[in-house]
């Protein structure tokens, strides 16, 4: 083809006849294929060099692709991430707020992936937006769903070996997402049917439009924590806090194309072969979440007060007859439970299920709470009553079995709010405790029972030897005084 190009045209002129035509229109077939060749090799060249965020985590890689479509303002994007992460999501917008956030999860099969668009107000978990437009593009030699993929591992930076692992993998296509010379940004109204999604964003949103001049176009991205599970086709399923976020700067005037046609989709849906290109991560390190821990610390104090302090009380009072160890270790209970509520509160504030407080674990901790702190105040006048007068009062009648309720509803209630978390290892963990507790409650106030009658039996029997020993002594020197007075009688008698 180069020997072909440079062939002066002014020889190929001077030619004459029938070899001057065929030359002619040979030189016109090789330019041609000349010119497809070319464009074939520019098309491949500029998919490799196509605008890419490339981040390797310890989970695994995060791989963001983008086209822009300048014909119909399309965003046709493919993402990569590691499905050992309940989610994985990418987002349109310099930070949470306002963001038009990606979120992708496994859907009901598990084989598959779901694509959820969702935005927030702040930073707490963002709510579906219906009619968004985007959807996963289905056509052939586009693959999404979760795929096995073998990638080098990393450690702080540097590759330690190679692993296979799944992957999350999705290729999308959002409508009115990119600025054209005709187009205005879309607003979508809150829907009312909420078929097959649990919480939707309540209040109009308008989708964001990119700049196809952009050299520096702020996305977002973050992964969802590895101790949970998410299986659903829902759009609103709820999702724990994330593990891991982060900001990147894209130049995406370099992934514009002219039409939707010109969109190298097989190329663009490649799996696991990119590298970061034109995009430049913000913030320093790839920020590590607190791991929600407003719920972890929630827990801990609900459950040490029901799992371990109360029922301790309990051991204190009814084993070894210790009345303080046992209202000191009621107090420092009441004390978490409150304490644990009120963090329990903070933390419902950044989940959709439990913002508006009226989830059964939230009403049914609040009438555990209640009953709690009106057992404590039983329990200190009852205690108040018997020692100033040594009787058993209406008080002491009430406080426990109302201790039994509140021990049995509090820890039933654990089992609800660790169901409300999706977090299967902690609800395992938490059964095993309480299993654990009540068996060994169990028995201790059973052996206390048997022990007590033994001794009672014991001290019933004492008594009753006692108050044998007590009347024959009785009847004794009964009759030896009654020896006496018939011998002085008699000698009186016979004195006579």
């Amino acid at each position: 083809m180069v020997l072909i190009d440079t062939i002066s045209m002014t020889s190929l002129l001077r030619l004459r006849g029938s070899s001057s035509l065929i030359l002619t229109t040979i030189l016109l077939l090789l330019t041609t294929t000349t010119q497809i060749s070319t464009a074939q090799l520019t098309s491949a060249i500029s998919t490799q060099e196509w605008p890419t965020f490339l981040y390797p985590t310890e989970y695994g890689n995060v791989t963001f692709v983008p086209t822009l479509a300048r014909d119909t303002g399309d965003l046709i994007f493919h993402f990569e991430a590691p499905a050992v992460n309940s989610w994985a999501a990418v987002g349109v917008g310099a930070e949470m707020r306002g963001s038009l956030i990606f979120t992708f999860y496994r859907n009901l099969k598990g084989s598959g992936v779901t694509l959820c668009s969702r935005t927030t107000d702040s930073n707490v978990e963002p709510a579906h937006i219906p009619n968004s437009g985007c959807a996963l593009i289905s056509q052939e030699g586009v693959q999404n769903g979760i795929v096995s993929r073998t990638v080098t591992e990393y450690e702080n930076n540097a590759a330690v070996g190679i692993v296979t692992s799944d992957y999350i993998i999705a290729n999308v296509r959002c409508k009115n997402l990119v600025k054209t010379a005709t187009s205005s940004p879309v607003t979508i109204t809150p829907s009312t049917n909420k078929t097959g999604v649990e919480y939707q964003y309540s209040k109009p949103y308008t989708l964001p439009q990119l700049d196809p001049q952009s050299t520096a176009q702020p996305f977002i991205f973050a992964l969802g924590p590895t101790d949970r599970r998410i299986r659903s086709n829902n759009k609103g399923v709820p999702l724990r806090r994330h593990v891991m976020f982060g900001h990147f700067r894209m130049d995406v005037s370099k992934a514009v194309v002219e039409t939707t046609s010109d969109v190298p989709m097989n190329e663009l849906a490649a799996i696991g072969t990119w590298t970061n290109r034109h995009a430049t991560r913000e913030g320093g390190p790839t920020q590590r979440d607190r791991g929600g821990w407003e719920g972890t610390v929630h827990a801990s104090l609900m459950a040490s007060a029901i799992v371990i302090l109360f029922p301790v009380g309990v051991i204190f009072l009814r084993l070894l007859d210790m009345v303080k160890p046992h209202a000191y270790l009621q107090a420092i209970g009441c004390v978490f439970v409150v304490a644990g509520a009120g963090v329990g509160v903070y933390a419902g504030m950044f989940y959709n299920q439990t913002r508006r407080v009226n989830t059964h674990h939230q009403i049914l901790g609040f009438i555990v709470v209640g009953l709690t702190l009106i057992q404590f105040c039983l329990g200190l006048t009852h205690h108040h009553f018997f020692a100033k007068k040594g009787l058993k009062s209406l008080m002491g009648r009430i406080h426990v079995p109302l201790g039994s309720v509140i021990l049995l509803a509090g820890a039933a209630n654990g089992f609800v709010g660790f169901k409300l978390t999706s977090s299967t290892y902690h609800y395992i963990i938490y059964a095993v405790m309480v299993i654990f507790v009540a068996v060994g409650l169990t028995v201790a106030l059973f052996w206390i029972k048997v022990v007590r009658k033994r001794e009672m039996r014991r001290w019933e029997d004492r008594r009753e030897a006692e108050r044998g020993f007590e009347e024959g002594k009785v009847m004794g020197a009964g009759d030896v005084e009654g020896g006496q007075v018939d011998a002085r009688g008699g000698d009186v008698r016979d004195g006579a």
